[in-house]
């Protein structure tokens, strides 16, 4: 990874005018660090600051680049000022995406650090629509069960954030009805969060009995 990274700095330094170079420049820097771009005092991490130069001379090329816009929202999503990838998550907003739910969903990561919950909800739900349309075209999918299920997972979350409770459950079962038990198998660690929900849903809205009513967790 770092040998491609270091390669992948000289390709753009000779092109430094093909967003789709730089793109893929700050693509293997993140993967050097991945989700790691930040300390807990949000400082940035070594490589963040050329990641982040990177990927805005990428956006001033072409601002509609839908890997730039992608990784920019990640780069930033954990950093103190989310907000500044404001434009990015909009921008991504905007491209059109037909039947690419994971990039519907990503301005979401955006809208839940800053509190726009109606925006991440409309998102995530756009984001369902969009994967519901692909399973009809490739109904067996693997790992990709993770990003559909995390579009209900953010959905469930900005419902709770706005006191949508009725969105919220039905977004939290509905998430928990798609994953395979084959999947929960083999990923258990991974997507024990997800189950986590129906507790989290509870506890957000006061309802004891209900959560004095749920089975104990599973093994």
């Amino acid at each position: 990874d770092k040998a491609y990274a270091e390669a992948m700095r000289e390709v753009w330094k000779r092109h430094p005018k093909n967003a789709v170079t730089g793109a893929l420049f700050a693509e293997s820097l993140m993967m050097l660090r991945p989700w790691d771009q930040w300390t807990i005092d949000g400082a940035p991490q070594p490589g963040t600051p050329e990641i982040l130069a990177t990927l805005e001379a990428v956006m001033k090329l072409d601002p509609k680049h839908p890997l730039a816009l992608h990784l920019y929202i990640h780069a930033m999503e954990a950093s103190h000022e989310p907000a500044k990838a404001d434009r990015a998550a909009d921008g991504l907003r905007a491209v059109d995406k037909p039947g690419l739910g994971h990039l519907t969903h990503m301005p979401s990561h955006i809208d839940v650090r800053t509190g726009r919950w109606d925006k991440a909800i409309e998102g995530n739900l756009n984001a369902i629509a969009s994967d519901a349309a692909y399973r009809k075209q490739s109904p067996e999918q693997g790992f990709y069960h993770i990003y559909m299920a995390h579009n209900r997972h953010m959905l469930a979350f900005a419902s709770m954030m706005s006191g949508r409770s009725a969105l919220a459950g039905k977004a939290t079962k509905e998430m928990l009805a798609a994953i395979p038990e084959e999947f929960v198998q083999a990923v258990a660690l991974f997507i024990d969060g997800f189950y986590a929900m129906p507790y989290e849903l509870h506890v957000r809205f006061g309802r004891w009995d209900a959560m004095l009513a749920e089975p104990p967790p599973r093994d």
